[in-house]
């Protein structure tokens, strides 16, 4: 008869540590507990754990150890701070074992990882022998900020049998544990600094932004540390990439549908209804009972005859039905503060920027005072404007239940102006109120300088929740739009004729955030220009006119992904874990 022992069960546990260092200090406690019944044949333990450590991870205390039971406890201060623990186990007995089974549970952080080496499931522990195996525990080197949880508990068991002869198939444990989506992108990725030359970037000064992303001019995840929040290290994708899909969250798509009063036409005797003769997707009897009947052509004399009682005939049409699916999205960029920015791939509506534009403050999106003799007054942010309104809607349809999934990271609708008159265009009075000629910053960018960049440059401008510490405070959902710069990063350009390759790309017309300029008696924001035909570009157009909204959200620098194959392609994109 087989003995089965529960030899080992590790449960590590994590807290924090107050350190006066730059990043919090994480702990990890690692307690091995269990329970064996002791023969004078059959006796497994611990006899002894040591411990490497990588980086400024430290021992809080010697590995403690007894029989089956131990304690290692662990701090881990940031990124690629590691250690490694080696655990001893012998049989002692005289009776011959198997590892029959190693399971790994795990909840708590996914910023902090692990690894186990050196044991496998059904294996033999021959009496007299010993197995040694390694479990490092790592705060995630590619994680982008410190995380708000930083505990983890790991449980693992090893399950033990007598060893009778059995023919076995060693295997390695099943590790699951939590993936970062921040950890998938950077691992899927080579990343490249934007300012020296590499595999996509021909010029040994870096990216060229005056020009469209190309083979030559940028074309994959690149990292700035430069015109950023803080000059914190910034990622983001750039060119014609096809690997940056995230699959988060259920929206409604429209498609075609046979529709004939209402009632969606889908098959005849089992088959196809559509037929496309004389432009109709079904001809249709409708029968007394109120069943629909479809198919070929049905004269008057087959639908009475044969189908009996009193009926209606005629053609049904192609219609636009609302269909729910998955939202997928196109990732921007990894924030400074770790949080990861994405746009959904196509547009969710259409809207004006603002109902009118004869007044500089119509290029916010939110407004003060028209008519104001202010700067000041007319940039207040107390109205909202007609794509917030639109998109704010948008959220409480699609995103209100999972907004803890979510990360108050700031959208910026730049109304900065020059210091001066004539600096920035010959017409720039640099008043910014009423209807005199201003321009705004990202026109400067655009036009002058050839730099775009991720940081807001005032404060009034940088549209965050009410319940932020930085930023505005205006906002009631932390949803926006893309900025001008973040369109020149990802490869667009301003008032390129001919065709732009990057992965914004989607045929449609789409506002931005960004403000552009007043001027010919009108207020002007920028837009991407996408027509079927293949020209697109930056351009501006008055806030009065009607072009898509591509929403643009901030999720949370430690959500995870659920697949752990996934490579960001549209056909297996990073599908983040909700409830």
């Amino acid at each position: 008869m087989k003995k089965k022992k529960n030899i080992i069960i590790l449960s590590m546990v994590m807290s924090v540590l107050v350190m006066a260092v730059v990043f919090a200090a994480l702990q990890t406690r690692l307690s091995i507990n269990g329970v064996s019944t002791i023969t004078s044949t059959w006796k497994v333990e611990i006899t002894s754990i040591t411990s490497e450590a990588f980086g400024d991870a430290y021992l809080l205390e010697s590995p403690v150890y007894s029989s089956t039971n131990a304690t290692i406890n662990t701090g881990l201060k940031k990124p690629g701070d590691k250690m490694v623990y080696s655990i001893t186990v012998a049989n002692s007995g005289t009776v011959n074992a198997i590892i029959e089974d190693v399971s790994i549970d795990t909840s708590g952080s996914a910023y902090i990882i692990y690894d186990v080496e050196g044991i496998e499931s059904q294996t033999r522990l021959e009496a007299g022998k010993t197995v040694t195996f390694s479990i490092s525990v790592e705060f995630d080197s590619n994680a982008t900020s410190i995380p708000s949880e930083n505990s983890k508990e790991i449980n693992m068991n090893i399950i033990t049998i007598q060893d009778d002869g059995q023919q076995l198939t060693p295997s390695n444990p099943n590790i699951n544990q939590n993936l970062l989506l921040t950890t998938k992108i950077l691992k899927n990725n080579i990343v490249y600094a934007d300012n020296v030359a590499s595999t996509y970037v021909s010029s040994e000064t870096g990216i060229d932004f005056s020009q469209a992303s190309s083979d030559t001019n940028g074309k994959g995840l690149y990292y700035t540390s430069t015109n950023t929040e803080g000059n914190k290290k910034t990622y983001y994708f750039r060119g014609a990439v096809d690997n940056n899909y995230v699959q988060f969250g259920k929206g409604l798509v429209q498609r075609e549908a046979c529709m004939y009063n209402g009632v969606e036409l889908t098959h005849y005797d089992g088959k196809s209804s559509v037929d496309n003769d004389s432009g109709n997707c079904a001809y249709v009897c409708q029968l007394s009972d109120g069943k629909l009947v479809t198919g070929g052509y049905f004269p008057d004399w087959f639908c009475t005859d044969n189908l009996g009682g009193t009926y209606m005939s005629g053609s049904a049409s192609i219609e636009l039905v609302d269909v729910e699916t998955d939202i997928l999205w196109r990732i921007i960029r990894i924030n400074e503060d770790g949080s990861v920015r994405l746009i959904t791939e196509n547009i969710t509506s259409t809207s004006k920027f603002n109902n009118y534009d004869h007044d500089n403050a119509y290029v916010g999106y939110m407004y003060g005072t028209p008519g104001s003799t202010s700067y000041k007054e007319t940039h207040k942010n107390t109205n909202d404007s007609q794509i917030k309104t639109n998109l704010d809607n948008w959220y409480m349809m699609f995103m209100g239940s999972y907004s803890s999934y979510l990360a108050d990271a700031g959208f910026c609708n730049d109304r900065s102006i020059a210091p001066s008159a004539g600096m920035w265009s010959s017409y720039d009075t640099a008043l910014g109120y009423g209807t005199n000629e201003t321009n705004y910053g990202a026109y400067n960018r655009l036009y002058n300088t050839n730099q775009p960049q991720f940081v807001c440059p005032q404060k009034n401008d940088l549209f965050t929740l009410t319940t932020s510490g930085k930023g505005n405070k205006k906002l009631r959902f932390p949803i926006g739009l893309i900025t001008i710069d973040e369109v020149v990063y990802a490869g667009g350009k301003l008032i390129t004729e001919g065709t732009e390759n990057h992965y914004l790309v989607n045929f449609d017309y789409w506002w931005t955030m960004s403000a552009a300029a007043y001027g010919g008696g009108d207020t002007r924001n920028w837009y991407y220009y996408d027509d079927a035909d293949g020209n697109n570009h930056i351009y501006n157009s008055y806030t009065t006119d009607a072009f898509g909204i591509r929403p643009v959200i901030n999720l949370r620098g430690d959500v995870e992904v659920v697949n752990e194959d996934a490579d960001g392609t549209i056909d297996n994109p990073y599908i983040i874990k909700t409830n």
